[in-house]
């Protein structure tokens, strides 16, 4: 079992955890930043990581420049800019085979918006944090042959049964929270027989686990699932695997 600590900026809102998980992720190599026609000009057209997060929608024809873009960082913790429309025009004007497309934080996509990504990328990773996504958007997500991992933390309109579905077929690594569920749902959930595959779970603003729901994820750590568990403990992201 191990466990690792990384500071959290308690300033920023609405999905303080997710952020710090988003800072995670990030490590390494920055992507370039496209947020105005200058940076497009001055940025090379072999460019293959973009941060996209407050571009003018009508400057996304100029994105026709980069065709060799495989990820896309239009995360916005700090409040959703990001909306179906910037994602139609993306798809429309960037002609690349982008593998990694992050939208976490952007409150205002929808199924509509996630459906197009689908359809114009091979997608193979998705995070959708806190984005205003359903079930189907879920269904859609796992259904896509090249999909290998997804996000869906804060997603407060994913029922219960859908995540239920991605937690006992399938193949896709996971990343879900659990504050909208309550105790007996998440205990219900956690009952089940668990497909093998790697899950992240938040559980901000939920109350702790039981010792006999801790055994249980354990359990399932012992059978082929690969289980990290987050959680805010004195300003700190606390991550666990079990």
């Amino acid at each position: 079992m191990g466990t690792s600590l990384w500071s959290l900026e308690k300033n920023m809102k609405p999905y303080p955890l997710l952020i710090a998980l988003l800072l995670l992720s990030s490590c390494g190599k920055y992507p370039e930043p496209v947020n105005s026609a200058e940076q497009i000009k001055n940025t090379p057209a072999e460019t293959t990581m973009l941060s996209i997060r407050s571009l003018d929608i009508r400057q996304y024809k100029d994105l026709t420049k980069f065709h060799q873009v495989t990820r896309i960082d239009m995360s916005n913790p700090r409040g959703g800019f990001i909306t179906d429309g910037h994602l139609t025009e993306m798809v429309k004007y960037l002609d690349s085979e982008v593998k990694d497309i992050n939208l976490a934080g952007n409150s205002n996509v929808t199924d509509q918006g996630v459906k197009a990504l689908l359809r114009g990328y091979p997608l193979a990773y998705l995070k959708l944090d806190g984005t205003a996504i359903t079930d189907e958007s879920l269904q859609a997500v796992r259904t896509h042959p090249q999909m290998k991992g997804l996000n869906i933390s804060g997603c407060e309109m994913i029922s219960t049964a859908a995540l239920r579905e991605c937690l006992v077929s399938g193949t896709l690594d996971l990343g879900f929270s659990i504050a909208h569920l309550s105790p007996a749902e998440w205990d219900a959930l956690a009952r089940e027989k668990w497909r093998a595959g790697q899950f992240t779970i938040i559980v901000q603003g939920h109350p702790p686990f039981t010792a006999d729901l801790t055994k249980m994820l354990k359990d399932k750590a012992s059978q082929g699932c690969f289980i990290t568990v987050c959680k805010e403990v004195g300003g700190k992201v606390l991550c666990e695997s079990l």
